[in-house]
């Protein structure tokens, strides 16, 4: 199957990396495939986040997945500062307000941009019900694509479908495929937003032991 779309994550696990928009730009254009660029509140203040999404647009990347991002203390640089001059809601309302000609200060700026805001689903978060009431709070805020976290128990992306339905705005389930009991056993214990439950990671095991 072709590829039509790559995630680009920003910082993820709150590490530094290379600018994830640099790779989106340099992936769109050498690779003439789509990106989902991610954008994370944490790392700029609001002067700094409204010129990255202009400039990324000016770019060419008009697909956004707004995120809080995961905190510097889970990240090598743990005395970092979170800046969060805004939340995730006020980040998917400023690019909102961009794609009516706006800044956040309702400044007009030169055109409407044409951005596709994507948010995030954590259907592994403790209170699903709480994360439900979240989301509505992000598309009511203007979010027009929701992303969950790696699903794998199926029964909580229903329940999600089913609460979305009406409002028929697109879901991408992620799909993480496990290699090795060690890969489960990383992400379900370090990576916050995911939980792989036991048996899955007990079937990988087993199979590992097989194979030895």
């Amino acid at each position: 199957h072709n590829i039509t779309c790559i995630n680009i994550p920003d910082g993820p696990r709150a590490s530094s990396r290379i600018s994830s928009m640099v790779t989106a730009i340099e992936i769109e254009r050498n690779a003439k495939i789509e990106t989902i660029l991610h954008y994370c509140c944490r790392d700029r203040n609001l002067i700094g986040m409204q010129s990255d999404l202009l400039s990324a647009y000016a770019l060419g990347i008009d697909n956004i997945l707004a995120l809080r991002g995961d905190p510097p203390a889970v990240g090598d640089y743990p005395f970092a500062t979170g800046v969060f001059d805004i939340s995730t809601y006020g980040l998917v309302k400023l690019i909102a307000m961009f794609n009516q000609g706006f800044d956040l200060m309702n400044n007009p700026i030169d055109e409407p941009t044409s951005f596709f805001i994507g948010v995030a689903f954590n259907q592994n978060a403790p209170s699903l019900e709480r994360e439900l009431e979240r989301l509505d709070k992000k598309i009511s805020s203007g979010a027009m694509f929701i992303q969950t976290q790696p699903v794998f128990e199926p029964r909580k992306l229903q329940i999600l479908a089913k609460h979305v339905g009406e409002s028929n705005i697109p879901i991408i389930a992620s799909i993480l495929p496990l290699v090795s009991s060690r890969h489960a056993d990383f992400l379900h214990n370090e990576v916050p937003g995911i939980i792989i439950p036991e048996d899955i990671r007990n079937a990988i095991g087993e199979k590992g032991k097989g194979k030895a």
